[in-house]
């Protein structure tokens, strides 16, 4: 039989016999006579009560452990604390018992389910506060439920205005009204809003403040839930009247959440007592129960009655020496004090907080914390953390080293594993990259740490029983793909002796070995005479490149001078003394260029004053006589003709002149155009840098836009995961819900236009950059113009100093014309003279030419016998002619043959 069943049966059963004894007490004091029936009766009674007493007693013991987990499941309901009773009894208290837990169990459901909702709720709420949009939400019944902070500062700037129209305006108090306070005929809007089937936007005028509304419906499956409304204050103000209900529902949720608060501390690992005014302690959490008692046998070696478990209502004095003195110093607190308390061999960091001001003061929080371990494992890890950092000092100043010295250092483990390599290496590796993979396809410079030494080896065995065995500096070479590396190996000991590692030097020697081998076959061929072997420069930089172009350029310069003494030589073999070394060369190849042009010089010259000479007089000697009869004729004509070429010159000094001052205007005009496009070329270089600087400009607004569109595009997931949100919350969410859909409708709608201005941005930096293009070709045209106005004003100065040297020439020519009509009187006087040497000279003559015709005076052999022929103006045309040689050295021996003649002519006439 259940309990249930025996406490009823019990109670059945002891009123029965109760009653039974009293209906038999009834008939015996009803029947019988006398004193003895009248005991009996009252005996019978008696009995009836006994049996009344033990049935309850029995019953009430039974009942006694279901009320008692009655009583601590209410105080724990009471509390939000999960109640764990222990065995439940099968009786009508137990039956009680399970169903107050079941709804503890449904009540703490339900809050934490109506908990989530509100957070999901109150983020939406939290985005909707902080959008700059004034938003507003009313109900079906147009009831507002919802303003945002945006919306209460705006109405609460203009409340005093709205209250010229709307006396009984509150900007504060808003939620909770109808919408039909801003409306003088609310009938018409409700109409009009019953019928919304999208967007609406209107103008309304309160008071002076005139505000745009753009009114949104809120329906769900038909169903109209109410309306969301955004405003803009087009007079640019804001309301000022929020502040007092923004303070209302702060202080709600301040409330809410110290409630929140009292629950949480019970669960926290924070350590938290609270005592009153007076220091009596008047709550302990959990947390702090458990660490008094770890520490409950240290506390009692200076608080022999300390109890963990029985602090509360105890006085906080019980754990100071001078209660006074603490009481004192909490009297006065005005902030957080924080203390040591040492008790035992425990000590504990106590935080304590003052709970109103003085003169209100309620009571004090308490955080403790069990600072004994910390304190031990701060000391120790103090003095680890100390050694660590001196080793790690020591090897940061090492690493810092080896990582900025230029050379190249690798360090390997026992095994020869790679542990580092600094930068210098790493740069060495990776120039050489390439090549070292054709024979090595697994090396990589990036992937070398942690990688083993013998991915350099061919035969990693031979290398490994090596560096093994290595007690001293290992010199070693190996060549990869035509690199030539070399390395010095140590090893690593540590102090007692044990092998650590292994340390490398490498360096990458290819450049010297080419070099040498360079070197030693220019040197063998020049060895031969053989002067036009070079060294290759390409891929060498630095010394190797300067070596490689001093060598180069020795070869180079040797080859050139011997070339040209062996040309000039082989020439003078032959006879041909129009060969020059025309070269430039220094030091000794510049003394043998000098000596051999000079040498080369006398010997033309003296060859040339022979020939000269020897021509001048075969040509005396066969035409003197001829000359001697029309000597006087030719006179006459030459004394006329010296009269009209006077005048000519004269003229022509004239028009020289006039040129030489029209060049230099021009000269001066070229130079001023010249600086006028320089002027014009500086301009158009500040126009592209001004476009490039509008290019970078545009491209960062497009930057800017595309961070816009983001923000819009997270915008919009947001607000769909709150719609999501809002509607698993049913009913309660649907308001948000509308917020929500708003949301995504204004992130959408910025998107779009942060799409549209983005493609104008990008738009207009195509158009900047076409712009800049135009632009920089116009300076490139411009720098051509300036290029070419500086062409045309170099030619013009060469012009006006050609004019200048042209007038001095033609002076000197009337100058000359002088003299030689001076000249012409003089040599009529000696044709009779001439006739009667040039018989004695003919045959000499004849004998001395036939000797110097073996001579190649000039790169024109027919000029070889110019004094032969019998012209008398060849003299005066040779003359004209010589300044407009472009090369003197090598055409100046038509020049100087004419010189020396005439000159050697003059004489002889003299001497004769």
């Amino acid at each position: 039989m259940s309990t249930k069943t025996s406490i009823r049966s019990k109670l059945l059963s002891v009123a029965f016999a109760a009653g039974a004894l009293i209906v038999a007490g009834g008939l015996v004091a009803f029947l019988g006579e006398g004193k003895n029936a009248l005991y009996w009766a009252l005996c019978l009674h008696g009995g009836a009560l006994l049996v009344l007493f033990a049935g309850a007693r029995s019953v009430l013991t039974q009942l006694e452990q279901p009320l008692h987990q009655l009583m601590a499941i209410s105080r724990h309901f009471s509390d939000g604390k999960p109640a764990h009773p222990g065995p439940i009894v099968d009786n009508e208290i137990g039956a009680a018992v399970r169903a107050l837990l079941e709804t503890q169990a449904e009540v703490e459901s339900k809050r934490q389910k109506e908990l989530r909702q509100f957070e999901q709720i109150a983020r939406i709420k939290r985005g909707l506060d902080v959008v700059n949009t004034n938003v507003m939400i009313a109900d079906a019944d147009l009831n507002i439920i919802y303003v945002n902070a945006s919306i209460q500062r705006m109405l609460r700037d203009r409340e005093s205005d709205l209250q010229k129209s709307l006396p009984h305006f509150d900007a504060g108090t808003l939620v909770g009204k109808n919408i039909d306070i801003f409306h003088r005929n609310p009938g018409y809007q409700r109409k009009l809003l019953g019928g919304l089937g999208g967007a609406h936007k209107a103008r309304i005028h309160v008071g002076d403040t005139t505000f745009s509304l753009l009114v949104h419906p809120i329906s769900n499956n038909g169903e109209r839930n109410g309306y969301i409304v955004e405003w803009q204050d087009l007079t640019d103000s804001l309301a000022q009247e929020q502040k007092e209900q923004a303070l209302q529902e702060q202080q709600a949720e301040l409330m809410s959440e110290n409630q929140r608060i009292r629950r949480g501390l019970d669960v926290v690992n924070t350590n938290v007592m609270i005592s009153d005014a007076d220091l009596n302690i008047v709550y302990m959490n959990e947390s702090i129960l458990e660490m008094l008692a770890r520490n409950e046998a240290e506390i009692q070696k200076d608080l022999p009655h300390f109890d963990a478990r029985n602090l509360l209502g105890q006085n906080i004095d019980l754990f100071h020496k001078n209660p006074d003195m603490q009481r004192r110093m909490l009297g006065g607190l005005t902030d957080t004090h924080s203390a040591m308390l040492n008790i035992g061999d425990s000590t504990f960091n106590l935080q304590v907080t003052p709970i109103g001001k003085p003169d209100q003061r309620q009571g004090f929080v308490v955080e403790w914390r069990d600072m004994t371990d910390i304190l031990r494992r701060e000391a120790e890890t103090e003095e680890s953390n100390r050694k660590q950092r001196e080793l790690a000092d020591i090897n940061s100043r090492i690493r810092n080293a080896l990582d900025n010295v230029s050379s190249n250092v690798m360090m390997a483990d026992t095994d020869l594993n790679i542990i580092y390599i600094n930068d210098a290496l790493r740069d060495m590796f990776r120039g050489s990259e390439a090549l070292i993979q054709q024979e090595l396809p697994e090396f990589s410079v990036d992937n070398l740490l942690g990688k083993n030494i013998d991915v350099f080896h061919k035969d990693p065995a031979h290398q490994r029983h090596m560096l093994a065995a290595l007690q001293d500096t290992h010199y070693a070479k190996i060549s990869i793909a035509g690199r030539h590396l070399a390395f010095i190996a140590n090893p690593i000991f540590n102090e007692e002796g044990e092998r650590l590692g292994t340390v490398v030097e490498w360096s990458d020697t290819t450049n010297e070995t080419l070099a040498q081998a360079e070197i030693a076959d220019i040197v063998e061929g020049a060895s031969r005479g053989d002067f036009n072997r070079r060294i290759n420069t390409q891929g060498k930089e630095g010394f190797f490149l300067e070596l490689a172009d001093g060598m180069n350029n020795l070869m180079e310069t040797t080859s050139d001078g011997l070339s040209e003494i062996a040309r000039v030589l082989s020439a003078m073999s032959r006879g041909d003394l129009t060969e020059r070394i025309e070269k430039d060369f220094d030091g000794m190849f510049g003394q043998l260029k000098d000596d051999a042009n000079a040498t080369v010089d006398q010997l033309a010259g003296i060859v040339t004053q022979i020939k000269e000479a020897s021509d001048a007089i075969n040509t005396a000697a066969s035409e003197i006589s001829a000359g001697n009869n029309d000597l006087s004729q030719r006179t006459e004509e030459q004394a006329s003709s010296l009269e009209e070429t006077a005048a000519s010159m004269e003229e022509l000094t004239s028009t020289v002149q006039q040129n030489a001052e029209n060049a230099s205007q021009a000269n001066n005009l070229a130079q001023g155009a010249s600086r006028i496009a320089q002027k014009g070329g500086d301009v158009v270089n500040q126009v592209v840098t001004t476009m490039r600087t509008i290019s970078d400009n545009s491209r960062q607004v497009e930057e800017i836009i595309s961070v816009i569109d983001s923000i819009a595009f997270q915008t919009n997931i947001l607000a769909l995961n709150a719609a999501v949100e809002a509607a698993r919350a049913g009913e309660q969410g649907r308001g948000f819900a509308v917020v929500a859909t708003e949301v995504r409708n204004l992130a959408k709608r910025s998107a779009g236009a942060a799409k549209e201005i983005k493609e104008l941005i990008v738009t207009s930096v195509d158009t900047v950059e076409e712009g800049s293009q135009l632009v920089d070709d116009a300076g490139a045209t411009m720098k051509d113009i300036v290029d070419a106005i500086g062409q045309v004003t170099s030619i013009m100065t060469e012009i006006s100093a050609a004019s200048a040297e042209q007038r001095s020439g033609i002076e000197q020519v009337n100058t000359a014309i002088t003299q030689i009509d001076d000249v012409t009187q003089q040599n009529a006087a000696l044709v009779e003279e001439a006739a009667a040497a040039a018989e004695s000279t003919e045959e000499q003559a004849r004998s001395l030419v036939g000797s110097v015709s073996l001579f190649k005076l000039d790169a024109d052999a027919g000029n070889q016998s110019i004094m032969t022929q019998p012209s008398s103006d060849a003299p005066f045309s040779t003359e004209l002619k010589t300044p407009a040689v472009v090369a003197p050295r090598v055409k100046s021996s038509d020049g100087l043959m004419s010189q020396s003649s005439k000159s050697d002519a003059d004489g002889d006439w003299e001497e004769f």
